[in-house]
């Protein structure tokens, strides 16, 4: 409770509330007066007020309203009814605090999903860019055992060689980008196995 409106304005400043039920008539500032300064500070949604006086007016109400009121109750209260409207102010403002954050999580979902777009597309970028020098190497090699001279025995190994070993780092280049769709899908399955790190490194330099 506040003995006046300048009081009320100070706990408000100091202490979070969910609901404030104002008079109108007060000494010192009015109830309208403390209204129109709490609306510069809280929307309705985030701090419900509901209007308590004996002038039941309909100008009156309207202009509270109007002012930013939520609700208007006439004395004498009615207790029940006081209770009544506080649980669906409460609830109003429950539900808006609510969507307000469920909003906030769908922005930054949404930043977090373009980024990860960003990244996708980068790295797509980077695969055109790694397969682009393979395909070359395999329609080079192609060409040589198509000409009209044929090779050796010896250079057409060598070349089928070089297309089956530049083939397979396509299909591993290939399936690294799948394995990042299934990472972001949450469906990556691991398979372990050891492996000679220096002959990985030699042939991937």
């Amino acid at each position: 409770t506040a003995e006046s409106g300048a009081r009320a304005l100070a706990l408000i400043a100091e202490e979070t509330f969910d609901v404030v039920l104002l008079d109108v008539m007060m000494p010192g500032m009015s109830g309208l007066e403390v209204l129109s300064d709490l609306r510069q500070r809280h929307a309705p949604a985030e701090l419900p007020v509901i209007m308590v006086t004996s002038r039941d007016d309909p100008e009156d109400v309207v202009g509270a309203l109007d002012a930013g009121a939520n609700d208007y109750l006439t004395k004498p209260v009615d207790l029940a009814v006081c209770r009544a409207r506080i649980r669906t102010q409460l609830a109003l403002r429950r539900a808006t605090l609510a969507e307000r954050r469920l909003g906030q999580q769908l922005t930054e979902r949404n930043a977090q999903l373009v980024a990860l777009n960003q990244q996708k597309n980068h790295l797509l970028g980077m695969a055109a860019h790694d397969l682009r020098n393979p395909l070359a190497v395999i329609t080079a090699y192609s060409d040589f055992l198509l000409m009209p001279e044929e090779p050796s025995e010896a250079e057409r190994v060598e070349f089928l060689q070089t297309i089956r070993s530049t083939s397979n780092f396509m299909i591993s280049l290939i399936d690294d980008i799948l394995s990042v769709a299934q990472i972001e899908s949450g469906e990556l399955r691991l398979d372990l196995k050891s492996v000679n790190l220096r002959e990985l490194i030699s042939t991937n330099v």
